[in-house]
């Protein structure tokens, strides 16, 4: 297999390995994992949303062709959170953390409250407009 990879976690790394151990923080009940085949004829099975629960997890895939199969062991030790979604991989030791911050969504400070600001600035300019000229005040002297 040329590459496999879990959705959240990336790519495992190197494929002369057969067994990763990986620890993975997920509101999720399933993963999703997607596996290139490294030639042609090859099929692969284990792929796609797989489910999962808190705790350890052993996920196989194994990729096979006309005279002989290979199988690969993922050990997912799951932690569950509310809203958790993604994880950073180490590529020294394939271990796995969760890095909250790079998932939360937080709006930028762009200033979008000020044509709100505006609108009603130009509102209120109108209605005090029209309510002078309906009592036929002047706002000037000619």
């Amino acid at each position: 297999m040329s590459n496999l990879e879990i959705e959240g976690i990336g790519a495992l790394g190197i494929m002369s390995k057969n067994t990763f151990n990986l620890g993975f923080s997920t509101s999720f009940d399933y993963v999703t994992i997607t596996a290139t085949p490294a030639g042609e004829g090859i099929t692969v099975t284990g792929v796609g949303q797989v489910p999962i629960q808190e705790g350890a997890n052993q996920l196989v895939v194994t990729a096979t062709n006309v005279s002989q199969s290979e199988t690969f062991t993922i050990n997912l030790n799951v932690t569950k959170e509310a809203g958790g979604t993604g994880a950073v991989v180490d590529p020294k030791d394939g271990t796995v953390s969760y890095d909250k911050d790079a998932t939360d969504i937080k709006n930028p400070e762009t200033g979008a409250f000020m044509n709100c600001s505006l609108m009603l600035l130009a509102i209120g300019g109108s209605l005090i407009a029209i309510v002078g000229i309906s009592r036929k005040k002047k706002f000037f002297n000619i």
